[in-house]
């Protein structure tokens, strides 16, 4: 596989993780959220609902793991589909 072969199926991967980031409106309606309740309520309808689907309770604690563990999951699945050559600069950086 040729390096630009090898890039742009990155570049492909690093388009699809884009695609679930939220809209600039849509984070300003999250920070202006009176409570974890309306927070989790508003993100029912984003990529992001299967992370606080099942949150009956929320807790900022709770959020924060969640969210946490999402990022990790998302910068792994980078660092897998990266150019071998890359991966260390990637792991590094991230």
């Amino acid at each position: 596989m040729t390096r630009v072969t090898a890039y742009s199926q990155l570049l492909v991967k690093f388009g699809i993780e884009r695609s679930y980031l939220l809209s600039r409106a849509r984070l300003r309606d999250l920070a202006f959220c009176k409570s974890l309740e309306e927070f989790v309520s508003q993100l029912m309808d984003s990529p992001y609902m299967y992370l606080v689907k099942d949150i009956q309770h929320p807790t900022a604690t709770r959020l924060q793991q969640l969210f946490k563990k999402e990022f990790v999951r998302v910068c792994k699945k980078i660092i897998d589909f990266s150019p071998r050559h890359i991966k260390s600069f990637i792991e590094s950086y991230l």
